[in-house]
């Protein structure tokens, strides 16, 4: 299964807007259980790629599973976190709370980091079991 240049560059850019859309919501939401679904909806929206990706190890046959990490960490993680920080510093002057100026993207690449810990070992996980012949 080889994944093309659109699909790379469609995977960056829903991210980037995910990001920015949370970073805008997150910096205007008028109460901490807003911020708390948006936390949750935002977590369960970046599952898709990955959730992908384990499909795609297990039906395919494929080489390696480094690949679909590097994929991971190039167009998820790196444009959410990015696009994330880019957004909150554009933002948070507009918004009137400042006591936790950077929290949202920290919690937001913290989030993002765990799920792709968790995927990338759940694609070598399924890798190894998966009948290879």
């Amino acid at each position: 299964m080889k994944r093309t240049a659109k699909l790379n560059l469609l995977t960056a850019v829903c991210s980037g807007m995910l990001a920015a859309i949370f970073q805008i919501v997150f910096c205007f939401a008028p109460s901490m259980a807003m911020q708390v679904v948006l936390l949750v909806v935002t977590a369960l929206l970046y599952l898709t790629p990955f959730v992908i990706n384990l499909k795609t190890v297990r039906d395919y046959c494929i080489d390696r599973v480094s690949r679909f990490v590097l994929y991971d960490l190039l167009f998820v993680l790196a444009p959410a976190a990015f696009i994330s920080v880019l957004t909150e510093l554009i933002v948070t002057p507009f918004a009137e709370v400042r006591l936790a100026d950077g929290i949202a993207s920290l919690i937001l690449i913290g989030i993002l980091l765990v799920e792709s810990l968790i995927f990338w070992l759940a694609y070598y996980i399924t890798y190894k079991l998966s009948d290879r012949k």
